[in-house]
């Protein structure tokens, strides 16, 4: 991508050529809920719009986090909540509402956080189409690359040692086991009898660390230009994509191609149709295996395979998004905070399963194990109505902010190894975790706040002295 190019401008023409489609062929039931949201769009782009490079379509060009942020929420959850609109009656416009406040309180909260850290478009031009970057401080990360590399190896032998069977190995065992498949899902992480730190720990190894370990292969393999790490990058990758696959996830392991993607156009600095085909097989390459392994035998396999990609990644989302709506406050009064752990201590009834509960009633299961996960809003939505939605999203949009300026700034923005290695990890996280998980999933069981540590230190002086004083490099 071009930064020289109006890429914003481009898709607010699209918007507008869209319109009279949408009057047209759109059934009247939807078409208002259809042209709110196409309007929404449209005023978010006019809104940032001096700031495209950093917050619009544009920005894209550089992975710009609070831009990639916009596009995953209008792809996967803005648009298709027109079509969800369309199934449903309950609680509808509200839902709608909600979702096209997005346009124009996430903004603010990015335009809060501008005034207070703010980028500048002249320092954040420097990275549109800037080479790879050796900086002072890479010996040092590199210390940490052996570290994490230590941490990976013990991290998937913990996991092996403690999970007593591996779904993906007795899938290709017995493929075409559906409820099989399901149970060894569940129990392969969700109800594993393992300790809370265990938990977490596995978690960051597929979110955080396996993503970053690989991004850090790679930049080693391109700056340093050996066979040594060339091997080492490929071991590395096919490791993580392995253990992010074990589980019968599909994200997971889609999300370590995905960063892969990231890392490959942050060094090329271009795309081309070749690139987004290619990314594209790639990405789901996993996920579709996954469900050939799951559905194997049945004479529809293809059309299955097809039609349930396609929901669940393009509709799915909205419409678990919408059953937040629906059920509260409905079917359940409002939580009050009970969603989620920060708050639920407050209460003496304790943390509100929420994502199971709303899979049951969505479902119509009295008891499952499943979980109805979604976007921040309706969880936000489920503790305190629409004062949360307007709250959490103005906090998604300042706090967005507030990381993209700490990594460009401690970066001095420059594609160093540690811009690499942070934008691959947060790529996956600001689309597929973005539009399915909680904000503070993100924080914490992703592993965010750690990325925010780490930003904070190597910016520190005085770490930076220490580490000149207590770490010799040869």
């Amino acid at each position: 991508m071009n930064n020289k190019f109006n890429y914003d401008k481009l898709f607010i023409f699209i918007c507008l050529v869209s319109l009279p489609f949408q009057i047209f062929f759109i059934p009247s039931k939807t078409l208002y809920f259809s042209l709110i949201i196409t309007f929404s769009i449209i005023s978010y782009l006019l809104l940032v719009y001096h700031k495209r490079n950093i917050y619009g379509v544009t920005g894209l060009a550089i992975i710009s986090i609070p831009s990639l942020a916009f596009f995953t929420y209008t792809v996967f959850i803005g648009i298709p909540s027109i079509f969800i609109a369309h199934e449903y009656v309950l609680n509808v416009d509200v839902y709608i509402y909600s979702i096209a406040s997005f346009y124009f309180i996430y903004p603010a909260g990015l335009m809060m956080g501008y005034l207070i850290k703010p980028i500048k478009n002249a320092d954040i031009n420097k990275l549109y189409n800037a080479k790879f970057y050796v900086s002072y401080i890479e010996p040092y990360v590199f210390v940490f690359f052996k570290i994490l590399l230590v941490v990976c190896i013990s991290g998937v032998f913990l996991y092996l040692f403690r999970v007593d069977k591996i779904p993906l190995i007795e899938m290709l065992k017995n493929p075409g086991d559906l409820s099989a498949a399901w149970t060894l899902r569940e129990e392969a992480l969700k109800t594993l009898d393992i300790t809370f730190i265990e938990r977490y720990f596995f978690h960051w190894l597929r979110s955080l660390i396996f993503p970053i370990i690989i991004s850090l292969g790679g930049f080693f393999m391109i700056t340093r230009n050996t066979l040594k790490y060339k091997m080492l990058f490929i071991a590395l990758f096919i490791t993580g994509v392995l253990y992010n696959s074990l589980t019968l996830e599909k994200s997971p392991a889609a999300a370590i191609f995905l960063a892969m993607m990231a890392f490959y156009f942050l060094y090329k600095n271009k795309i081309s149709l070749k690139f987004i085909l290619i990314s594209t097989f790639l990405i789901f390459f996993i996920p579709v295996l996954i469900f050939v392994l799951i559905h194997f035998g049945r004479p529809d396999i293809v059309k299955v395979i097809w039609i349930t990609l396609l929901r669940r990644i393009f509709l799915i989302p909205a419409e678990a998004l919408y059953q937040y709506f629906r059920i509260f406050p409905e079917i359940h009064p409002f939580l009050l905070g009970r969603s989620t752990n920060i708050t639920s201590w407050l209460f003496a009834e304790g943390t509100f399963p929420i994502n199971n509960y709303v899979a049951a009633v969505w479902w119509g299961v009295i008891k499952t194990t499943g979980s109805a996960n979604a976007l921040y809003l309706g969880y936000y939505w489920a503790d305190y109505g629409i004062l949360g939605v307007i709250i959490s999203t103005f906090i998604v949009g300042f706090t967005i902010h507030l990381v993209y300026w700490k990594l460009v700034d401690s970066t001095e923005y420059k594609k160093d190894l540690n811009f690499v290695a942070i934008t691959c990890y947060l790529t996956p996280i600001f689309t597929f975790v973005f539009f399915s998980s909680n904000y503070t999933t993100i924080f914490f069981t992703r592993g965010l706040f750690l990325i925010i540590v780490y930003l904070n230190l190597i910016s520190n002086k005085k770490v930076i002295k220490w580490l000149e004083e207590n770490i010799k490099i040869s």
